[in-house]
């Protein structure tokens, strides 16, 4: 029985100093193409610019303030995770901010 606890240090330490330490785990993924990037792109696009207009028409949405500003503020929000993502896939320069 004693044998069994040996084997499990010195198999761990063997593997930490060879290539199975050292190999890139196995990815399932299939490779993102650029056409799949542009696609990507372009769907934030129109992503941000629908939130700019839903932003925009919130603050028509309700005859009271407090709730037309609530609903603006959380389509501003909304907007501004989409151009975060647009940033991090690295698709250029994002739509311009409608007033």
């Amino acid at each position: 029985m004693k044998f069994h606890y040996l084997i499990l240090p010195a198999a761990l330490a063997i593997c930490s100093l060879s290539a199975c330490a050292t190999a890139p785990p196995a990815s399932d993924k299939p490779a993102v193409t650029d056409a799949d990037m542009a696609a990507q792109c372009e769907q934030l696009r129109i992503e941000i610019n629908r939130g700019e207009v839903a932003r925009r028409e919130a603050a028509s949405s309700s005859a009271f303030p407090v709730i037309a500003e609530a609903a603006e503020a959380r389509e501003d929000q909304k907007v501004e995770q989409v151009r975060q993502r647009y940033a991090a896939l690295g698709c250029g320069r994002a739509p311009r901010r409608i007033p």
